[in-house]
């Protein structure tokens, strides 16, 4: 029995090591590092709209990430070889999606939907994203923090709700 504790003990130790470790990663504002070199500033020039990759940023709480099939779309071919895109075509060959990093986070207490933001509010995506149509690197680190003063600084310009109950359920 006290076998069977010290190894429990042992799992959640380490377990709390692991999640200090990330914490103190994301406080000291390390880069994620991205499986694609992905440039938004040429999607965009290409007219590619945001929701072309994130369809789901308009119906559901999360915008998502694109999935291996939606960049072979438009990456299917092999005539133009790059290699970002051969990355593209070795995820789809091996039936794998792309590993994208998440990189905001919105904590466990709160709740944020992006089709409330899009679709019923119309705000664009730059209000809280930055001017992605510039970013010709992946996305590493957020624009702007999640953070409670954000979101109210924002809801209060807007004249939208600050009633508590709207975002922490």
């Amino acid at each position: 029995m006290q076998t069977i504790a010290v190894r429990w003990y042992f799992v959640v130790g380490l377990g709390l090591l692991i999640l200090l470790g990330f914490i103190f990663q994301i406080a000291r504002g390390d880069k994620l590092e991205q499986p694609i070199a992905f440039n938004h500033q040429k999607h965009i020039q290409n007219h590619v709209a945001c929701v072309t990759c994130h369809p789901l940023s308009e119906q559901y709480a999360r915008a998502g990430m694109p999935g291996v099939k939606t960049c072979v779309r438009c990456h299917e071919d092999v005539i133009y070889r790059k290699p970002e895109k051969d990355k593209i075509q070795s995820y789809y060959r091996s039936n794998q999606e792309i590993p994208w990093q998440r990189v905001y986070r919105v904590k466990s207490h709160a709740y944020f939907s992006h089709r409330r933001h899009t679709a019923i509010a119309k705000l664009n995506c730059v209000e809280c994203h930055g001017q992605v149509a510039d970013y010709d690197k992946p996305i590493t680190q957020p624009f702007m923090e999640i953070k409670m003063n954000n979101c109210l600084a924002c809801h209060e310009e807007k004249q939208a709700s600050v009633d508590c109950v709207d975002c922490h359920r």
